[in-house]
């Protein structure tokens, strides 16, 4: 395997993105090294540029999806079933994320005015097995 990889960076602060060569990421202990063939422009990457989510320098992460490989914590990563092509599979975690926020964020005086049911998440000690048998833990066991 090489050791470097082609990524898009962003050089300099709401500079211009530039396809650059940088390291393979190593993954540590309980993390997975994963080969990047779809990866999906969620709602906060299209504006980075503009806005400037960076720091001065060349921005690069070892989990960034804009890259050829990419780390991923293993307790937290799923086999793509195989009806799902990797486009689609690149979609889950934005959409989950967001079912997820929308469902169990709790309400703060920073995010009060968003909406969420507030429910107890079912990975909290207090939500495991409450949900059991209900319409949304079944619509998360389809993708496992």
């Amino acid at each position: 395997m090489p050791n470097q990889q082609k990524a898009l960076v962003l050089p300099a602060k709401q500079g211009l993105f530039e396809i650059q060569s940088v390291p393979i990421p190593t993954p540590g202990p309980g993390q997975l090294l994963i080969k990047v063939h779809s990866t999906a422009l969620n709602p906060v990457d299209w504006n980075i540029q503009v806005h400037g989510f960076s720091t001065e320098g060349i921005l690069t992460f070892s989990r960034a999806g804009f890259q050829q490989y990419t780390i991923s914590n293993a307790d937290v990563t799923m086999k793509i079933p195989e009806h799902l092509t990797f486009d689609q599979a690149a979609t889950i975690p934005a959409g989950l994320a967001t079912a997820a926020l929308g469902l169990y964020l709790p309400r703060s005086p920073t995010n009060a005015h968003f909406g969420s049911a507030q429910l107890i998440a079912p990975w909290d000690a207090d939500g495991r097995g409450k949900y059991k048998g209900k319409p949304m833990v079944r619509v998360l066991v389809v993708w496992s």
